[in-house]
């Protein structure tokens, strides 16, 4: 039987033989304590980089961790579907009165064409009648359907209440109409300072 003679420094030689072998191709750069030209495939997956090394270090890992839920394209989803957006404001400021008991037209407006979604509409306006304790209806309508409608009775001559209301509405694509009408039930209805606000919320 043959005993090999133990060199101690075999197995030294041994690690630094396999520790050149998985750094060839490689650029160590003493200076700076770097290496370089390493592919993705070469990072463990389980290395959890911080990603406060990534770009200038300015996004924190829990930051980083929020484009999980991410389906598409950020810029685009904030373009279509930011709160806010495809905002209108209309007014009728001047004082207008009718004794007919059929709706009259106080406000129209015609939005240009709109995206899908869904939007709030908001109204305001005041009401009142010429006469004391005489009656009137005021209506909001979206595209020809009315979807809010109020009665009030005057409590005398130009003293008057506040008709107001809020709407959500899930409109299509197209341009659409909001109207506020109203009618005198008795004696003359008058209306004034009427405003109605549009914007998209999803």
């Amino acid at each position: 039987m043959s005993l090999g003679v133990y060199n101690p420094n075999e197995a030294a030689i041994l690690k630094m033989v396999q520790r050149e072998l998985s750094l060839s191709g490689k650029s160590i750069s003493a200076d700076s304590s770097t290496i370089t030209n390493i592919d993705d495939n070469e990072i463990k997956a389980a290395a959890a980089i911080n990603t406060t090394k990534l770009a200038d270090g300015s996004v924190s890992n829990s930051e980083f961790q929020y484009l999980g839920g991410v389906t598409s394209s950020i810029q685009t989803q904030f373009d279509t579907n930011v709160f806010g957006t495809q905002y209108e404001t209309l007014s009728a400021d001047t004082k207008a009165t009718t004794a007919l008991t059929s709706y009259q037209t106080n406000l129209s407006h015609t939005t240009p064409s709109l995206p899908a979604g869904d939007y709030r509409i908001e109204w305001t306006a005041d009401v009142g009648n010429a006469t004391n304790l005489a009656k009137m209806a005021v209506q909001t309508k979206v595209d020809g359907s009315v979807v809010s409608e109020n009665t009030y009775t005057g409590s005398g001559t130009d003293e008057y209440q506040s008709f107001s209301g809020i709407k959500v509405s899930t409109l299509t694509a197209a341009t659409h109409t909001i109207t506020i009408t109203y009618k005198a039930l008795t004696g003359t209805a008058e209306i004034k300072n009427t405003r109605v606000l549009i914007y998209r919320v999803s």
